[in-house]
């Protein structure tokens, strides 16, 4: 986990590499001392989402954030709400091999799906 903060200027930094907006000093304090996303940076660095029978006993919030499991990254310690925007990807063709290539690229990048969804068109996917 990422110490303490040290500075504003150190703050600011947290995220931009990453392409993530910047977090203030007092955005990174109020995450740390927040009880519910310290439980949901837990999730994140044992990389388990615990099950519904465990978090179900807890409050509403826990359980709204328990629901949005796949929207949470974890950087330097801070937790992370990605969006969910549509991904699309220029292909030359629609070959099984490039298909099965922008696939494996996709769930290294999201995770593996629970499902893929085909409009079951002759060409493509």
């Amino acid at each position: 986990m990422v110490a303490a903060l040290q500075t504003t200027e150190a703050a600011q930094t947290i995220g931009e590499a990453e392409g993530w907006l910047p977090l203030s000093a007092r955005q990174l304090e109020q995450q740390w001392a927040d009880e519910t996303l310290v439980l949901v940076r837990d999730w994140l660095e044992a990389w388990q989402l615990p099950s519904w029978p465990e978090v179900s006993a807890r409050g509403p919030e826990v359980k709204a954030y328990h629901s949005l499991w796949g929207c949470f990254q974890l950087h330097d310690g801070v937790v992370h709400r990605r969006l969910r925007l549509p991904q699309a990807y220029v292909v030359p063709d629609q070959s099984t091999a490039t298909t099965a290539k922008r696939l494996v690229e996709m769930f290294a990048r999201f995770r593996v799906p629970a499902e893929l969804h085909s409009d079951q068109a002759e060409e493509g996917l």
